[in-house]
């Protein structure tokens, strides 16, 4: 047998079975991703906006109050109103406050809440909510420094 056709038939070998090891490569298909954090885009290099979302509401959007300005429905210690600076609130028997509270009169109204001057002879400003006298819970809704919507109820 001559040198030609074994050397023909070892090169077509080389060539189905290719050069190197008998494993297949197979790394790129296998190969973790990794990211670089400089080639993440960050807020300020990012051409695309941000997902939107629905808006949270905000302190500039005026809620309803449940009782309007109708203030004589606090006369039982429970309602939702808008009050103004000069508003007074007249309470009833069934708020139970010790020592006894019949008005809450608006003195002021900051972004915060309202300062009301109590029958009692007490001042006291509603950042959120407060407790008078353990009889009456006044949480303030909504506050912009004009009008304010509060929440009263008896504390049993």
């Amino acid at each position: 047998m001559s040198w030609k056709p074994c050397a023909l038939m070892l090169a077509a070998a080389l060539i189905l079975t290719g050069c190197g090891d008998d494993e297949p490569d197979v790394s790129a298909a296998t190969k973790p991703e990794t990211h670089t954090p400089s080639a993440e885009p960050t807020a300020s290099s990012s051409p695309s906006p941000s997902p939107t979302s629905s808006p949270s509401p905000t302190r500039s959007v005026r809620p309803k109050a449940a009782d309007g300005r109708n203030l004589g429905a606090c006369k039982d210690g429970e309602c939702e109103v808008e009050v103004k600076t000069g508003d007074m609130i007249r309470l009833g028997n069934r708020v139970k406050a010790k020592p006894r509270v019949d008005w809450l009169a608006v003195v002021d109204i900051s972004r915060d809440g309202p300062t009301f001057a109590l029958s009692s002879g007490m001042t006291t400003t509603a950042y959120g909510g407060i407790e008078i006298n353990g009889g009456l819970s006044v949480d303030t809704v909504y506050a912009n420094g004009k009008r304010a919507i509060v929440r009263l109820s008896r504390i049993s």
